[in-house]
Parts: structure tokens; C-alpha cells; sequence
């Protein structure tokens, strides 16, 4: 029998330093079977920050007061601040995994979203102003 017989223990010839890496479809299903729970659990990581979302909604339609909106808009304002630098942590570690580095994904993202957290925070801010005032603009206020 095959299974028992033909010495699976022995090292074998292994791969070749000089073998061509794959290209194209085949590599993104190759990184994509080898890393797919690392995936799951950096997906898991970045649904984290929707949380605030998940609030504010709850918050919005549980509360029938003007106090339900005013913590349904605190908890968007928390979003606006957190998800820039979870999104920068989340690219950049998509980019370690296509370029195989080894990564240690609740220490990368909480790190990446530390270092990160200055520019997407101002970008996010900027935007909220430009389309806070270019809302102003364009409503039409009867006379």
C-alpha cells in the first residue's frame, strides 16, 4: 500500500531556489488559501470600527428624544475619527500579506492605526467642513 510504504518521512527534494513565482490569478489564490483566516480575523479587527455606526442607529431609533440624536451624533463623529486610521491599518497590512511578510495582526493594526491616525483624522475633518459648507451653499431657503 502506498500510504504506509513509500517513506513519507524522508526529506524529499523540496523547491527550487530558483523556481518562478507564480503570476496572476494563480498567486492571488495561492496567498488567498494560505492567508484566508488571517483574512477573517483582519476583517474581524477592521469591523471593529463600524461599531460607533451600529450605535449611533441604535441610539438614533431607541431614544425618542433630541438627546438620541445628539448621542447618535457623537457616536458618528467617534466614527469619522476612527475609521481613517483603521482603514490605513488595514491596507497596510493587505500590502505585508501580498508582499509576504510575516504579520502579527492585532499588534500591526493597533499600531499602524496609532501611527496613522493624524492624517486621516484631518482628512476626515476637512471633508466634513467642505461638505458641511457646500450643503449651505446649494439649499434652497424660500424667501
Amino acid at each position: 500500500m502506498g500510504l504506509f510504504g513509500n517513506h513519507y518521512e524522508r526529506a524529499g527534494s523540496g523547491i527550487a531556489k530558483n523556481a518562478p513565482k507564480k503570476k496572476g490569478i494563480f498567486r492571488f489564490f495561492e496567498i488567498f488559501g494560505r492567508k484566508f483566516w488571517k483574512l477573517f480575523e483582519l476583517n474581524l479587527l477592521y469591523f471593529l470600527s463600524f461599531l460607533p455606526v451600529i450605535g449611533a442607529v441604535a441610539l438614533f431609533f431607541a431614544v425618542d428624544s433630541q438627546l438620541g440624536t445628539i448621542l447618535a451624533a457623537a457616536c458618528l463623529v467617534l466614527f469619522a475619527v476612527i475609521i481613517g486610521p483603521a482603514t490605513a491599518a488595514h491596507t497596510k497590512i493587505l500590502k505585508n500579506f501580498i508582499m509576504e511578510k510575516p504579520t502579527f495582526l492585532a499588534h500591526e493594526f493597533s499600531t499602524r492605526s496609532a501611527q496613522n491616525s493624524s492624517m486621516p483624522v484631518l482628512s476626515a475633518c476637512w471633508t466634513a467642513c467642505w461638505r458641511a459648507a457646500s450643503r449651505r451653499h446649494f439649499t434652497c431657503i424660500p424667501a
